[in-house]
């Protein structure tokens, strides 16, 4: 008789296990598609395509919209059942830090060997340290949310000296803007920028 009760037992053990193996198997988790190293564009189409959104960061911690993937959390190949992947995105705003950074310290640390002395600053900027270079950055990263379509900015040839304020710049130039229809139009841009150059605040824009 306990023999029986045993073997009962032991075939409901096996037969939930069972069970257990097969919710799990048909359960929705998913292959996340290893997307490290392609394009911002290329990425966001393979997560989409898969069924995954994306949280894109560049690496001051914020929103990324171009550039290079350069990591990804879950990492390629694993399987999950959460569908939204974080992205590690070295951007443009990122390469034109960079290549600022570097450029701005060579010329520091030449002008201070032959002057044996501390080098001022090499570019004109707001108390927050923003510059021109970074503050027509942010214009043009808000000038394709405002015309996603396209949107080609005239710094150099359509453009009005800068308005200093302490704490803030203000950028007056020209862009060409497409619609829908790919139909073009000219615009005059006004940009206010302050911040910094690592975060960049467009707090005023119009574009008529």
């Amino acid at each position: 008789m306990k023999a029986g009760i045993r073997a009962r037992g032991i075939v409901a053990v096996i037969g939930a296990l069972t069970m257990v193996l097969s919710l799990s198997a048909c359960g929705a988790q998913k292959e996340v598609p290893d997307v490290s190293g392609k394009s911002f564009s290329d990425a966001a189409a393979t997560l989409s395509k898969a069924g995954f959104t994306y949280d894109a960061k560049d690496r001051t911690g914020g929103i990324a919209f171009d550039g290079t993937v350069t990591g990804q959390d879950p990492k390629g190949g694993t399987r999950t059942d959460d569908m939204k992947v974080k992205l590690t995105v070295k951007s443009s705003l990122d390469e034109t830090r960079e290549k600022g950074e570097q450029k701005q310290k060579g010329r520091a640390e030449k002008k201070a060997q032959q002057q044996n002395m501390p080098a001022p600053s090499a570019e004109k900027s707001t108390s927050g340290g923003l510059t021109q270079a970074y503050a027509q950055l942010a214009c043009k990263q808000r000038g394709r949310r405002e015309f996603p379509y396209g949107f080609k900015p005239h710094f150099l040839t359509d453009a009005v000296e800068p308005m200093w304020s302490p704490d803030s710049v203000l950028l007056q130039f020209g862009a060409t803007v497409k619609n829908e229809y790919n139909a073009k139009r000219d615009v005059t841009v006004n940009c206010n920028v302050r911040g910094s150059n690592d975060k960049p605040d467009v707090f005023g824009w119009t574009a008529q």
